[in-house]
C-alpha cells in the first residue's frame, strides 16, 4: 500500500510540472546574454522558441543627441510599442557594445528593471496593455567610437513558453568627438592612488568639473563633481582604473592602479 501512495505521488508531481510550463520561464526577471548583440549571439528564442524572431524598429528611445554621446555623460533610455494584439506578458533584455564587441557603459535600472552584468531587463515581465521601462546609460569613457544598443522583446501569451513571439531590434550612436571635448596634457594634473584614497594635483589653470572612473570594460564605477585633493576610492575593488577630469578646458586622461 505504501509503495503505491509513493507512486501516485511521483506521478502526481511530474503531473503538475508538464500543467504548469511557465515555472521554468524567465518572466521573474530576464536572463543575460540573450540580445541577439554579436558578442551575445544567441536571443530569447533559445527558450521561445514557436516563431522565428523577427526585426523591428522605434522600440529604443533615447534623449542621446544626434551629435553622439559624451563620454561619461548619463542618458534616459525607455523601451515601449512592444505590445501586440493577443499577448498579455512582455519583457526584454538590453545591452551595448562598441564595434569591437565589447560591453559598453553602465546601466542603472528604474521600475521593473535589474541590471546584471552588463545587460539590462525585465523584473518582473509586464503585465500592462502598454507596456514601457524607462532606465538610464551612462557612457563609456573617450575612444569606444560607435556604439550600439541591441534589444530582444518577449511578447508572452501567458500559457507558458510555447506561442509566445520574440522581436529584435537596435540602434547606433556614435561618439560626439568635436573640438569641445578636446584632450588637454595629462601634466597640468598629478593624479595617483594611494589605497583607499585618489589624490588629485591642479598644476595648471583648468578648473575640474567633474571626475569620472572607469574600469577596463569602459563602465563608470565612480562619477563625482565634488572635486577635492582626495577622494575616497574605498568602494573600488583591486585593479587598473581610468581617471577621467573634465575640465573648463577639455578633458585630461590618467590610468591608476588600486
Amino acid at each position: 500500500m505504501k509503495k503505491n501512495i509513493k507512486s501516485f505521488s511521483i506521478i502526481s508531481g511530474l503531473a503538475l510540472i508538464a500543467a504548469v510550463p511557465f515555472l521554468t520561464s524567465s518572466s521573474g526577471s530576464a536572463p543575460t546574454g540573450m540580445t541577439g548583440s554579436p558578442s551575445d549571439g544567441s536571443n530569447c528564442t533559445a527558450c521561445h522558441s514557436s516563431f522565428t524572431a523577427e526585426s523591428i524598429s522605434g522600440v529604443i528611445s533615447t534623449d542621446i543627441p544626434q551629435d553622439g554621446y559624451v563620454a561619461g555623460e548619463t542618458y534616459n533610455i525607455t523601451i515601449s510599442g512592444t505590445e501586440e494584439s493577443g499577448f498579455v506578458r512582455y519583457g526584454f533584455s538590453l545591452t551595448a557594445e562598441n564595434l569591437a564587441g565589447s560591453k559598453v557603459g553602465t546601466f542603472t535600472a528604474g521600475t521593473n528593471s535589474v541590471v546584471s552584468g552588463n545587460h539590462i531587463g525585465h523584473k518582473p515581465a509586464i503585465t500592462s496593455s502598454s507596456p514601457s521601462w524607462n532606465f538610464t546609460w551612462t557612457a563609456p569613457s573617450s575612444g569606444n567610437g560607435n556604439i550600439t544598443f541591441y534589444g530582444a522583446f518577449v511578447q508572452g501569451n501567458g500559457v507558458g513558453n510555447s506561442g509566445d513571439k520574440v522581436k529584435l531590434s537596435s540602434v547606433s550612436f556614435d561618439e560626439n568627438t568635436s573640438t569641445s571635448l578636446r584632450t588637454i596634457s595629462q601634466d597640468e594634473f598629478d593624479v595617483y592612488s594611494s589605497g583607499n584614497t585618489l589624490y588629485l594635483k591642479n598644476k595648471g589653470e583648468a578648473v575640474v568639473n567633474q571626475i569620472l572612473i572607469y574600469n577596463n570594460m569602459g563602465q563608470v564605477v565612480l562619477k563625482t563633481t565634488e572635486i577635492n585633493s582626495s577622494i575616497n576610492i574605498s568602494q573600488l575593488n583591486e585593479g587598473v582604473y581610468f581617471v577621467t577630469l573634465e575640465t573648463n578646458k577639455g578633458y585630461s586622461s590618467h590610468k591608476i592602479i588600486k
